[in-house]
């Protein structure tokens, strides 16, 4: 059972990262509805995990994926941060889904694809929760 487990936690993380949340095709245009659809799917599919680490990346790819695609609405994975946000397995996932959530709706928080370049997932977090702080506390020039 174990075993199962984990090849079936494997295969869900080799869909989540075949999706990356930006690149180009190689004539230089940027990724096409169809392609983001399916990164959309691969990542709700992780975000539905019971394996902790793969709905923690999930949550990261997810917050890359609006950062770098702003116009593309993720409106089925913006109801399950909600739902990981209350209802997350643990206060880690349950955090990380709240703050992705809070940049998903506050676009204000002016979160950038040059921000978030070269960020492992514990920085991404980290700047999304700065961002956040400051704009609780109006630093943010607003």
């Amino acid at each position: 059972m174990n075993r199962y487990a984990l090849s079936l936690a494997a295969l869900a993380l080799t869909l989540c990262m075949q999706a990356p949340a930006r690149t180009s095709t190689p004539a230089g245009d940027p990724l096409s509805e169809q392609r983001l659809a399916k990164a959309e799917q691969n990542y709700l599919a992780c975000l539905n995990s019971d394996n902790a680490g793969l709905v923690e990346s999930a949550i990261a790819m997810t917050a890359r994926l609006a950062v770098t695609a702003p116009d593309h609405r993720l409106t089925d994975i913006a109801e399950k941060l909600q739902d990981l946000a209350l209802h997350g397995a643990t206060a880690s996932i349950r955090f990380k889904a709240y703050l992705v959530c809070v940049m998903l709706d506050n676009r204000s928080l002016n979160v950038s694809a040059g921000d978030i370049a070269g960020l492992d997932n514990p920085g991404l977090f980290t700047l999304i929760a700065t961002r956040l702080q400051a704009s609780l506390l109006g630093l943010s020039g607003e």
